[in-house]
């Protein structure tokens, strides 16, 4: 009795347990093999990458509009991932992507090296180097120096960051994959074989870096990338960077320079001594006309860089 029942229960759970085999030896579909493929490279030398400091040094001159050499090849190396995966149209001038660029990469090290410029001339100030050009805050006769001198040492960093970590050989940021120089532009059967792999090296990319501008989502090939890319990696990093926003971020950033820069040269000892002095004039009706003279030209620039962003 035990012997038919427990036979019978074999017989009753052998269909379910063929099935569960079928389907855990399952063949992959002919849609699920094109796919691997497509995610597979052909050749790994294929995928290559550049360092950062590379891409952004010579005011990223490999972003230019001149026909890419061996040069530009020659700037990358095989690797077996991407950090990040720049994707941008070449028609969108070099000048707005390297804005773009360095206030991204460069921002940190720049901002660094403003605020040990801004220490160091606070310490200049007190013992009395640097000459006084306005008093203020808590009887510490301060000036404006540490305002333009940190602006200036941070347009530096932004502008020439790559350039020193290339020359000191500190090459320490994330490595990139660009077209323009992974992608091999003087041969063309390399060439073909490099964008036929497209797709695996989007695979192989952690994030994607968007340079955005009004053509992006009008051309082929930069609305490919991003919806390969998000297909491909549905909670991947993906960082949106309007060309527009380093222009209008740096304009605010001169026009408060500019703003700083006046007040601290009207403040000083040869405006205040020999102009206002000599001339009688009043001086709290000069400040008011200098500010109005200042800040309105200086605002319709803000205003006109924050309309051209909306």
């Amino acid at each position: 009795m035990v012997d038919n029942n427990s036979n019978t229960d074999e017989e009753e759970q052998s269909p379910m347990s063929t099935t569960r085999s079928v389907t855990m030896t399952r063949s992959p579909s002919a849609l699920e093999k094109h796919v691997q493929s497509c995610l597979t490279l052909t050749d790994p030398t294929l995928l290559r990458t550049m360092h950062v400091e590379d891409l952004l040094r010579g005011f990223a001159w490999v972003l230019g509009s001149s026909d890419c050499g061996e040069e530009h090849y020659k700037l990358s190396r095989p690797a077996d991932r991407a950090n990040e995966f720049i994707s941008h149209n070449w028609s969108t001038p070099r000048a707005d992507k390297f804005l773009s660029l360095a206030l991204h990469y460069n921002f940190v090290p720049a901002m660094l090296f403003a605020a040990a410029a801004a220490i160091i001339t606070f310490v200049l100030e007190f013992q009395g180097i640097l000459p006084c050009i306005h008093k203020e805050f808590f009887n510490f006769r301060s000036t404006g120096w540490i305002q333009v001198i940190g602006v200036v040492a941070l347009s530096l960093g932004l502008c020439f960051h790559g350039d020193l970590a290339a020359a000191l050989n500190c090459r320490s940021g994330p490595r990139l994959f660009l077209d323009r120089t992974c992608v091999c532009q003087t041969d063309a059967e390399l060439k073909r074989r490099g964008i036929a792999n497209l797709a695996a090296i989007l695979y192989r990319s952690d994030t994607l870096v968007v340079l955005y501008t009004d053509v992006y989502l009008k051309k082929l090939w930069t609305v490919y990338e991003i919806t390969m890319y998000l297909l491909i990696h549905p909670r991947g990093r993906l960082v949106f960077q309007p060309v527009v926003f380093a222009e209008v971020v740096l304009s605010c950033i001169f026009i408060v320079t500019v703003n700083r820069a006046c007040f601290a040269i009207y403040n000083g000892p040869w405006v205040q001594d020999r102009l206002l002095h000599h001339m009688k004039l009043d001086p709290e009706l000069v400040s008011d006309q200098l500010w109005w003279f200042v800040t309105i030209p200086l605002c319709s620039i803000m205003t006109v860089a924050l309309r051209k962003w909306a």
